[in-house]
């Protein structure tokens, strides 16, 4: 027996071809017991083809002998020899042959240098998602999910967490699952510092109450949360809707499922609830429809010149909604890209103060292009510029010499300013005049009535400080109702604003607005006015019936009131 084990040992470790030494497996006969569980392991990994290949378990052993265990023979009791792994000497332990995990092949992708280990996950393009085969939706949950958005309560098993829903403005926290590339998703409301879920996560929990919000499908409450795998790739659930004609007229079947598509920017950016922006967008499938518009928050869409006329790919983003409109959006400025943006113009300038006046621009500007000592702007009439800075994205503050009240003055923006796309700005609209300083109005929204026949909302607003009412602006959820021109009120005086002016039964007479006194246009020539108010009009809707705030600023975007509601 000693004499065997001794020529099996000189076998396996030198790779001596002698007579005696075994070329293939062990007999069953000489080691019933290693052979069992190696049979099993062999029948385990023909569905795995990715891991050792178990068609050859003793393919030259001999090349590895630092991994054979039996390099210290007499370790072993003599009483028990079948211990000896002769069987599979470069991957088998010694003391326990048995206890290799057959069912997670995966653990040992090494265990053949010649063959190419191919993750799990790995996607056509080859972008590898996760080397943990677990980290994969289940399909089922889809089938899940649509029982949910149909009100029903349940369990959601194994979907992916596609995006992350941070608190900004108005809109709700939370995350959205989904577990199919074709959908469907839905909006989980969630504390994020309590759910502890990130992008990439396959987690399962039940849906205990489901409702709707602004047309969209949330689950409201929920319990059980569990992450049950992390680091999948949500890029295979992507769907390119470029050439998609029906994202409007079938939104329900697009909500909150992951989209990409390339476009054109083809309307004005606008507020879209508080902290965003959004711009209609014209796409292969669709062009003219104001039910697709793109939807930023307002942090990003300044920092990268969204604006009307650039083509836009959206990387990828859910698709929100609000009523009626799809909104596809994203929180990450990588996932929106920018280009061939038409040059920014000057817009606006307004005197703040004595010394200082705000440039407004159509885009967002590159602070590292701006000079600090506001040599890139020119003034006439004498009036000098001895520093710039940079107030917003798209405003800039420049100090001047002392402005005369009563005089206007001109500022030239010079082309060496850029935008943030890196072209200079439009030299055939870098200009804008504005008045010399004259101290503004300080008011307090008074009343509001936003629910009234036929959609002729008013806001009554009160004069606590006399002065000019320059460049005020009402605004709406971030969006810009009226802007009031140059008059000059005192103190207790009242202004009424109409909003829906473009409805005659909101402005009978369409005359227009008050600036040289509260009754310059008496009720007996337009029927809408106040004998007791200035009155002003906007062809603007109002309030909505729903929650907003609404806001009085300065010439510089500086609050002078507001009030939610």
């Amino acid at each position: 027996m000693k004499k065997a084990l001794l020529l099996l040992f000189f076998c396996v470790v030198y790779g001596l071809a002698v007579a005696g030494c075994p070329t293939g497996p062990v007999d069953e006969k000489s080691n019933d017991a290693a052979t069992k569980d190696e049979v099993v392991q062999k029948d385990e990994t023909k569905d795995e083809p990715k891991t050792e290949p178990a068609a050859e378990p003793n393919a030259e052993p001999a090349a590895e002998p630092k991994d054979e265990p039996a390099a210290e023979p007499s370790t072993e009791p003599a009483a028990e020899p079948n211990t000896e792994p002769a069987v599979e000497p470069s991957t088998e332990p010694t003391a326990e042959p048995s206890t290799e995990p057959a069912a997670e092949p995966s653990a040992e992708p090494t265990a053949d240098a010649g063959t190419e280990v191919v993750p799990e996950g790995t996607n056509t393009e080859g972008t590898t998602t996760d080397s943990n085969p677990n980290a994969q939706p289940d399909p089922n949950a889809a089938t899940q999910i649509t029982s949910v958005r149909g009100g029903t309560a349940g369990d959601i098993t194994k979907a992916a967490v596609t995006f992350i829903k941070a608190k900004v403005g108005s809109d709700p926290e939370g995350f959205i699952v989904q577990a199919t590339k074709t959908g469907p998703a839905i909006f989980v409301e969630a504390d994020l510092s309590t759910a502890g879920v990130k992008v990439g996560d396959i987690v399962s929990f039940k849906a205990d109450t489901i409702g709707d919000a602004q047309g969209r499908k949330h689950v409201t409450k929920y319990s059980g949360l569990t992450v049950d795998a992390s680091g999948y790739d949500v890029k295979q659930l992507v769907q390119d809707v470029t050439s998609s004609t029906d994202l409007v007229s079938a939104l329900d079947d697009y909500e909150s499922e992951l989209v990409t598509f390339k476009g054109k920017v083809s309307g004005d950016v606008t507020g879209a609830g508080g902290g965003y922006k959004a711009a209609q967008v014209d796409t292969t499938g669709i062009t003219g429809n104001a039910g697709l518009k793109l939807r930023l928050p307002e942090t990003i869409a300044d920092a990268i010149g969204f604006a009307k006329g650039c083509d836009v790919e959206l990387v990828h983003g859910p698709m929100w909604r609000y009523t009626t409109t799809a909104q596809p959006q994203t929180n990450d400025k990588a996932n929106v890209k920018l280009s061939n943006c038409p040059k920014v113009t000057v817009t606006k300038a307004s005197a703040t103060s004595a010394t200082t006046v705000v440039i407004t621009f159509s885009g967002a500007i590159d602070n590292t292009s701006l000079s600090a000592s506001g040599g890139q702007f020119s003034f006439d009439n004498g009036l000098t510029a001895s520093a710039a800075k940079l107030l917003t994205p798209t405003t800039v503050e420049v100090t001047t010499g002392t402005q005369d009240g009563t005089k206007t003055y001109k500022v030239t923006v010079d082309a060496g300013l850029k935008d943030v796309s890196g072209q200079g700005i439009d030299g055939t609209n870098n200009t804008a005049s504005f008045t010399g300083y004259k101290a503004n109005a300080l008011l307090l929204i008074n009343e509001v009535n936003h629910i009234v026949k036929d959609g002729c909302d008013l806001v009554e607003l009160l004069v606590t400080q006399g002065g000019s009412m320059k460049d005020i602006t009402v605004n709406y959820r971030g969006s810009n109702k009226l802007t009031f021109t140059d008059f000059t009120v005192k103190k207790d005086d009242l202004i009424v604003v109409h909003f829906d002016a473009g409805d005659a039964k909101c402005n009978t007479a369409g005359i227009g607005n008050e600036t040289k006194s509260i009754n310059e246009i008496p009720k007996a020539s337009e029927g809408t006015n106040y004998d007791t108010a200035y009155d002003w009009y906007t062809t603007s809707s109002g309030p909505a019936s729903t929650s907003g705030t609404l806001s009085l600023k300065d010439a510089g975007g500086n609050y002078i009131d507001a009030m939610m509601f």
